[in-house]
């Protein structure tokens, strides 16, 4: 449980995975295209893992023309996966480690985008400021952990 004003977080990237498919070559530059972003929050605490995985989907005229899953996970420090463990089987990690963590995998994605649309023409599509807040639920009692 976490239970200091400011814990020391250690832990590294365990590893990014990617899949990409491009379902159709009808987009136009001079129209606008729609990006539907998900994320999903993973963990296997038996191992000390937390991951990010990020969906987007690219649309046009509601057509879908490609998809982008980019999984994120970061392997925690024994001490780390003991200090956001909660009483009943939840994590509780602070508001700004996720933030971080979150645009981190954010800006991956668009790495992975970029190089996996080189030489398409898809090459100048980019993903649109995801701002990580949108995706987290933030504990009322105690704002500074979720």
């Amino acid at each position: 449980m976490m239970n200091n004003e400011n814990p020391i977080i250690k832990f590294r990237l365990h590893s990014i995975e990617s899949d990409f498919i491009i379902i159709g070559y009808e987009y136009r530059h001079s129209k606008k295209i729609d990006i539907q972003t998900q994320l999903e929050f993973k963990a296997d605490i038996s191992r000390n893992l937390i991951g990010f995985q990020l969906i987007f989907e690219f649309k046009q005229n509601k057509k879908l023309l490609m998809i982008l899953k980019v999984l994120y996970l970061l392997e925690l420090s024994k001490s780390t996966c003991e200090l956001f463990k909660s009483d009943n089987d939840t994590l509780k990690m602070p508001t700004e480690f996720l933030e971080d963590e979150i645009n981190s995998a954010i800006d991956v994605s668009q790495g992975v985008l970029h190089v996996k649309t080189q030489g398409t023409i898809y090459a100048t599509v980019r993903l649109p400021i995801i701002d990580p807040k949108i995706f987290l639920v933030v504990d009322e009692k105690k704002d500074s952990d979720t």
